[in-house]
């Protein structure tokens, strides 16, 4: 076998951790991340699992293994309690709590057969299709203008405070220039122009190819 084939095949297998798909998706806010991440889980039977809330549940097992209630916990507004404000507080002073849930994170796209949202992941994970979605700063104001029911100004006003809290948020705590350093990622597909359905079925298009391309490195 040629050395070129044996580094396709290694990169092969870590799209398919547990000979099963994993897929991440990433983009700046207001980019439609979510909304092609749901349409590809879909597609390809997979589980879609949002990023945000990935990490509230890992964050929530980190505190029973820490000692906290499991009852409080399970409770709806447990995050507002005396003891959620304490675990939040613990987290912010000790950074190894952000490792644990990362390292929890990784752990789903191990496990195969998932589609996830994240900020970090394609960073962190040597496993999954790693996509980044490029989107123009005006369409992301539009599309938050629509989402979240305001004007163009005051939409662009928070892409601009998110963008620069996450930008600085990543840099300090991984060293990563988030929205700007593109290597970690398989894909980069400009979605400023192209429709949910357009896009899914580009994305589709690369994925397939991929499992194509596996199924014939495994002959």
């Amino acid at each position: 076998m040629e050395l070129k084939n044996i580094f396709n095949k290694a990169k092969l297998d870590s799209y398919f951790p547990n000979n099963k798909l994993s897929v991440i998706f990433s983009a700046m806010s207001c980019s439609g991340k979510s909304t092609i991440a749901k349409s590809i889980s879909k597609k390809f039977g997979l589980e879609y699992i949002d990023g945000g809330d990935a990490v509230k549940i890992a964050m929530k097992k980190i505190a029973i293994e820490d000692g906290f209630s499991e009852k409080e916990i399970n409770k709806k507004n447990w995050w507002e309690t005396e003891e959620g404000m304490k675990f939040l507080r613990l987290r912010e002073e000790d950074k190894t709590i952000d490792e644990r849930i990362d390292k929890k994170l990784i752990d789903i796209i191990k496990q195969g057969r998932v589609v996830m949202t994240s900020w970090t992941m394609p960073w962190l994970s040597k496993y999954g299709v790693k996509i980044w979605l490029k989107v123009d700063k005006k369409t992301r104001i539009h599309r938050c203008m629509l989402r979240d029911n305001i004007s163009f100004k005051d939409a662009e006003k928070v892409l601009e405070e998110r963008d620069k809290k996450n930008v600085n948020l990543y840099k300090k705590l991984y060293g990563f220039d988030y929205g700007k350093d593109m290597t970690p990622f398989d894909l980069v597909i400009d979605a400023s122009v192209l429709g949910p359905k357009t896009l899914c079925k580009a994305v589709s298009s690369y994925l397939k190819e991929l499992i194509k391309a596996r199924k014939n490195m495994m002959k």
